[in-house]
């Protein structure tokens, strides 16, 4: 099926990037894929992913370190949110795709209390064998989970469909006061390339794996509009360095000029 309006405020949306076969909102600035996907469909791809393709054998090396006991590296972008929330004083976390528990390692380490949940049986798997309190489910399964100061989604809700019902839910789970921490990629790496390349490729992954794309001005109005105040939303003010490559020097100078687009939008958000 193809949606015919904003599947999140239901405004009236334009075609975008037809050759991406994308959508947006006229109302709230919203990008999204035009074909709804089901939920069957979407663990089959992402077993695919994480199973079946060499281009995932980063999640594997994660868990023989947390098997061997070691933490993995968790970059930028989630230290940031992590660090913001545990200035916050936060001191139990649900997370969305969990993943093989790299988060929840850190907070366990932390002394934190922890649940996370995660599509791929796999991944789940693993970050048992690891002894972490990870359960394989949908995002729908937080509505079991004990409750918890913060909500997390580490590049994630990129891939959900049902966005407005995966937000709702994170909004209905949380208190007043308390957070939703996150980080998504952020659409506007697109305009980084070429106005050539920008016909070939969208900067990111593109459908069916990443169905919703957002730009700062976008979540603001999505986040407020659900009942989040954002108080940390920003993209990533500098590129991924690779030393090695002469694209990064070239990206360097773009953002030293204030002409690169970061690659990554870094959410904390409080619920009104």
């Amino acid at each position: 099926m193809v949606y015919t309006t904003c599947k999140i405020c239901a405004g009236k949306t334009e075609e975008f990037l037809p050759q991406f076969e994308l959508l947006k909102c006229s109302q709230c600035g919203f990008i999204f894929y035009k074909h709804q996907l089901e939920i069957a469909g979407t663990q089959e791809l992402y077993d695919k992913l994480y199973n079946q393709q060499d281009d995932y054998k980063v999640y594997k090396q994660q868990a023989d370190l947390l098997k061997q006991g070691k933490q993995p590296h968790l970059g930028f972008n989630k230290m940031k949110v992590l660090r913001l929330l545990l200035n916050k004083n936060c001191s139990s976390f649900i997370e969305i795709g969990a993943g093989v528990g790299v988060v929840g390692n850190y907070l366990a380490k932390k002394n934190k209390q922890y649940a996370g949940i995660e599509l791929d049986a796999g991944a789940a798997g693993l970050a048992r064998d690891a002894g972490l309190h990870i359960s394989q489910g949908s995002f729908e399964d937080m509505s079991t989970s004990a409750d918890a100061d913060a909500v997390l989604a580490f590049e994630v809700i990129e891939h959900i469909d049902d966005l407005k019902l995966c937000l709702g839910l994170i909004r209905d789970k949380l208190k007043s006061g308390q957070y939703f921490g996150f980080t998504v990629p952020n659409f506007e790496i697109h305009y980084n390339q070429s106005v050539e390349m920008q016909k070939k490729r969208l900067g990111q992954v593109g459908p069916p794996v990443h169905v919703n794309f957002f730009t700062v001005t976008s979540l603001q109005k999505i986040l407020q509009d659900i009942g989040f105040k954002p108080l940390y939303l920003e993209a990533r003010p500098f590129p991924y360095i690779v030393w090695n490559k002469k694209s990064t020097y070239k990206k360097l100078w773009s953002a030293f000029k204030g002409q690169f687009k970061g690659s990554t939008i870094i959410c904390v958000a409080k619920k009104n």
